[in-house]
């Protein structure tokens, strides 16, 4: 016996009848409606309370001796759900005395893991927080995590926790090292099969703060250059080059190179005209030289849908999004085939259906209203500044002072400032709530003064990054994460769906489910439902700012299983094609064409279409010729549409093939045979001999025996003037096929 699969499906119970007697023909009661069937069988009859039956042939007609199977299958319900078959009200138990089996199976859905951002990259002391969300699959489900394919089991040495719930685990290093660095992978396991998420994590490379690109000096100045990294892990290697020669520190140069745990200097007290070139400074740590990322060129098909996120990671708001192709601006309005939608910090590009002429070069603009005169840092972060003399006689002296008040350093501060001949550098190793303000440096000497001012604020929370599309079947489990990567606590967490709020209430909380812990809130959804297609947002804040996400959530698209290509029967015989939908999200819409024209839904004496929710079912009883052609299945839902078709053609008959050339001698006996290799009977044989056709009589030298699928010419004795072409023509109600061989007679003289 074999069970359909079909992913939706919780539950089947069929009841198998073999063979069939006169005393299994019977009364049924089907949703409380009496029918009547003195030679017909209704398979519905199934009795079962809550959960939703899908729907099943409502008759089968059966001969005496053959075999009869049922399948009872729950849609949607609750389990675990139990079963009662009853024959005219009766109930059904198995037994050995019974010529009925009753069997109750439940399929088991291999799981399925959610995606997950593929690569991390963090500075040492980061936190490192990954998520793997079972999106469908049957309980119970185990996790395991490896670390470069090596098991990961937590203990009170270990520097990371493992915790696991029913349907999703969380694997969290609160302070990663340089040993953390690698590939990192979850394994979700039941009982028929397992799923597998992989995330790379990096350590992230230094990136040095911006410098001057260009200066110009006068001969004799001094020459003073400042290398500081913004981030990256300590320690860090610094190197000087000019015009792509290694520079290194020695007595006999007239310049000095001066290296700090986050910053390097480079100095010509006095320049003279072999300084003049290209200096440059390369940083490194363990972890490699600092890389850019790359945004990838896109190829896609005619028709298909092009959607580009444009998301700011920091900045002030409020923000201004603007769209380019080929260098010119773009402007949402109704004869445009794009779709511009703006939220608060980020911006989305749509096209629903692209075209030939949508090929480009696309650019996504962003600004604000202020300048570059400031730093903003999060805290826990480097904070130092670099006070420089251009010219000036020495001596001179510096002062710093935070929002007008001088600052002085001494054990009990968190400041550190050192004064140099030339410059002055600010720094606080680590930065706190307290340290935003402006900062400012004043130098002077006899003559004068100067004075230089930076604003450091603190930056809001800092959200990690996600996809920003998941694509789900109806049914499933959705978990969305967003996870602060940096940030000040109290963080508070809100949660959108196209725009409106969503909370946990009374309105909602059965569908919708948010719960918010110390870095990361989750959105759940037990059961995913067209309705919950849509824009999720999570927005998270703290008194120093804000930090926004968007998933676009879509239900699956139909996907139809597939046919046979083509299919050849016999007149008269059945014909039946089921067509299912293996994915996608119902209800559902099946409709059949035959050769391109709609076959009409209602049943008529011929053709026959049956509707159910995941499938529809083509069946013609009595095959003819003219049902021969192309049949396509057309499934549709809210989200797209799928097709398959199958080439049905009708046998006729054809010969078996023979030698078409034949040479015997006079007085030999001759009998050609002409068979049919398939086709459907009843065959109708005719034999010509050039071209005359031949009739069986008592004049004649020659017979013609016809039986169901071969019919034969027989000449007991040849003479010289039987030689000649003869022909052999078959033919059904449904078309007709030929053969000829050409008979020659060999006369023998005797001289």
């Amino acid at each position: 016996m074999s069970l359909y699969h079909c992913q939706s499906w919780a539950q089947l119970c069929p009841i198998g009848v073999n063979p069939l007697e006169t005393r299994d023909l019977c009364l049924c009661f089907m949703s409380g409606h009496e029918m009547d069937s003195h030679s017909k069988l209704v398979p519905n009859i199934c009795l079962i309370t809550a959960p939703k039956l899908a729907k099943g042939v409502k008759q089968k007609d059966q001969t005496i001796g053959s075999n009869f199977q049922v399948f009872c299958t729950v849609e949607t319900g609750s389990l675990p759900v139990f079963y009662e078959w009853l024959r005219n009200g009766q109930t059904l138990k198995t037994s050995p005395e019974v010529n009925y089996k009753i069997e109750n199976f439940e399929i088991k859905v291999v799981p399925k893991l959610g995606s997950i951002v593929s690569h991390k990259s963090l500075l040492i002391g980061s936190r490192f927080q990954v998520f793997c969300t079972v999106e469908s699959g049957s309980a119970p489900v185990r996790f395991e995590w490896s670390r470069n394919g090596r098991t990961l089991n937590p203990s009170p040495e270990s520097n990371y926790k493992i915790e696991n719930f029913d349907m999703f685990s969380i694997f969290t290093i609160k302070a990663i090292d340089t040993r953390d660095a690698a590939n990192y992978s979850c394994l979700a396991t039941n009982a028929i099969g397992s799923d597998t998420q992989f995330v790379l994590l990096s350590i992230k490379v230094p990136k040095l703060g911006s410098i001057v690109s260009h200066k110009s000096l006068s001969i004799g100045s001094s020459f003073h250059v400042f290398c500081s990294i913004d981030s990256g892990s300590v320690p860090v290697f610094f190197e000087w080059t000019r015009n792509g020669q290694s520079l290194k520190t020695s007595p006999e140069v007239n310049y000095k190179i001066e290296n700090f745990k986050m910053h390097s200097t480079f100095i010509i007290e006095s320049i003279d005209r072999r300084d003049a070139g290209n200096y440059t400074c390369l940083v490194k740590n363990a972890f490699g030289t600092p890389k850019l990322l790359k945004l990838y060129n896109r190829s896609q098909t005619i028709g298909s849908i092009f959607h580009v996120s444009c998301s700011i990671e920091e900045g002030s708001l409020p923000v201004f999004f603007e769209w380019t192709r080929n260098g010119q601006s773009l402007k949402p309005s109704p004869g445009v085939n794009y779709k511009i939608d703006n939220f608060e910090m980020s911006s989305t590009f749509t096209i629903k259906s692209i075209e030939r002429r949508d090929a480009g070069n696309y650019s996504c603009l962003v600004n604000n209203g202020f300048g570059s005169d400031g730093q903003s840092l999060s805290i826990g972060s480097h904070f130092q500044v670099f006070c420089t003399v251009e010219i000036g006689s020495l001596p001179v002296f510096f002062e710093w002072s935070r929002n007008g008040r001088t600052l002085k350093p001494s054990p009990g501060v968190d400041y550190k400032i050192d004064n140099f001949d030339k410059f002055s550098t600010f720094s606080i190793s680590k930065i706190e709530r307290r340290d935003a303000g402006n900062y400012s440096c004043f130098v002077s000497n006899a003559f004068g003064s100067d004075t230089q001012n930076v604003l450091l604020t603190i930056k809001g929370p800092k959200l990690a990054p996600v996809l920003r599309s998941k694509n789900q079947s109806q049914n499933s489990i959705l978990q969305i994460f967003c996870t602060v990567e940096s940030g000040s606590q109290p963080l508070t967490y809100e949660w959108h769906k196209n725009g409106q709020l969503l909370a946990n209430s009374a309105n909602n909380s059965s569908h919708y489910k948010i719960d918010n812990f110390h870095t990361f809130s989750t959105l759940t959804v037990q059961s995913v439902g067209r309705r919950d297609a849509g824009n999720y947002s999570c927005f998270v804040s703290n008194r120093f700012g804000t930090d926004s996400q968007i998933v676009l959530l879509t239900v699956e698209v139909p996907k139809l299983s597939a046919f046979m290509f083509e299919r050849s029967i016999t007149e008269k015989s059945y014909f039946q094609q089921m067509c299912a939908a293996e994915e996608g999200s119902m209800p559902f819409q099946f409709k059949w064409l035959f050769n391109g024209q709609s076959l009409p839904m209602a049943a008529d004496s011929h053709r026959r279409i049956d509707m159910q929710n995941r499938s529809s079912t083509l069946a013609i009883d009595g095959v003819h010729k003219r049902d021969s052609g192309n049949y396509k299945c057309l499934v549709s839902n809210g989200f797209g549409t799928d097709s398959q078709s199958i080439l049905l053609t009708v046998k006729v008959p054809k010969l078996k093939p023979h030698l078409p050339y034949n040479s015997q001698t006079e007085g030999s006996y001759y009998q050609q045979f002409c068979s049919v290799k398939k086709g459907s009977q009843p065959f109708f044989f005719e034999w010509s001999r050039n071209g005359q056709t031949l009739r069986s009589g008592p004049e004649v030298n020659y017979k013609i025996d016809n039986f169901d699928r071969f019919s034969t010419l027989t000449i007991a004795s040849l003479v010289s003037s039987d030689a000649a072409n003869y022909s052999c023509l078959v033919r059904n109600n449904l078309g007709s096929d030929s053969q000829y061989v050409v008979l020659t007679v060999e006369v023998y003289f005797v001289l």
